[in-house]
């Protein structure tokens, strides 16, 4: 159901950036959750890796042992921005571990599958409080024919021995069967590679909830988050019980919506 607003009552549209932005608390079952988390351990083997070609000895960098440290509240990036945070990690040498963590530009993170996805979506808090057990309350499963960069790829069956998750960069086949993807393994640190189909099917394509989609621009506004994509400018703001309120106008159109 839609109601429609008069333009000139946008020009009044308070729209708060802190309360849009903001995590919403967490339950004390939840916080323990994200205090207590495993880590994932390094698979037993790769089947998606191929063969080693050449010299892989790399510049080891400095880690740091758990708990990582707190990386702020969870960031809104596009798909480029996941990329190249996932690059930042390719090529410098990091080792796989459960317990320890690496920090750069982007953050201080855990340096295993989880810990490195975590790293690439921005995620907040502790850069060792998600694993592939908990990723799902930062994301949500799509159909694999969505699959865009940035999305993950992720398995989480009980069984460390097949627990795992990656970044999806681009499809190495025209059928969309084989996934290039960026992971940081137990065998080899952070490499790009593409996956087998057999391989791929054994996992499920999640996305990021924060990721800002192609088209939509952060106008940073100050008063606020707005964003414009589509012929259409969407605001939000918090309402009675701290709701999240969606307004948008659409070009050529004659005032504002408000979802309700």
């Amino acid at each position: 159901m839609y109601v429609r607003l008069v333009r000139r009552l946008a020009v009044g549209l308070v729209v708060t950036l802190a309360l849009f932005a903001a995590p919403q608390a967490m339950s004390p079952a939840t916080a323990a959750v994200l205090t207590a988390t495993p880590a994932d351990p390094p698979l037993p083997s790769y089947p998606g890796l191929p063969p080693l070609t050449g010299s892989t000895t790399l510049a080891t960098v400095t880690t740091t042992p758990t708990p990582c440290g707190d990386n702020g509240t969870d960031r809104h990036l596009t798909r480029n921005e996941v990329l190249t945070r996932a690059r930042s990690w390719l090529s410098v040498g990091i080792p796989y571990s459960q317990e320890r963590c690496y920090r750069n530009s982007y953050g201080d993170y855990r340096t295993d599958c989880s810990g490195f996805v975590s790293m690439a979506w921005g995620l907040g808090g502790s850069g060792s409080s998600y694993w592939t057990g908990n990723l799902d309350l930062q994301s949500y499963p799509i159909t694999r024919s969505s699959l865009q960069p940035g999305d993950a790829l992720l398995r989480h069956t009980g069984d460390p021995a097949e627990n795992h998750v990656a970044l999806f960069v681009e499809w190495a086949d025209s059928a969309h069967t084989q996934p290039v993807v960026i992971e940081q393994t137990g065998s080899r640190d952070t490499v790009q590679d593409s996956w087998s189909s057999s391989y791929a099917s054994l996992y499920t394509p999640a996305r990021y909830t924060n990721i800002v989609e192609t088209g939509m621009v952060d106008v940073s506004l100050s008063s606020g988050r707005s964003y414009f994509g589509d012929g259409q400018h969407h605001v939000y703001e918090r309402g009675v019980g701290d709701s999240l309120q969606h307004f948008w106008y659409t070009v050529g159109d004659s005032g504002w919506d408000k979802a309700i």
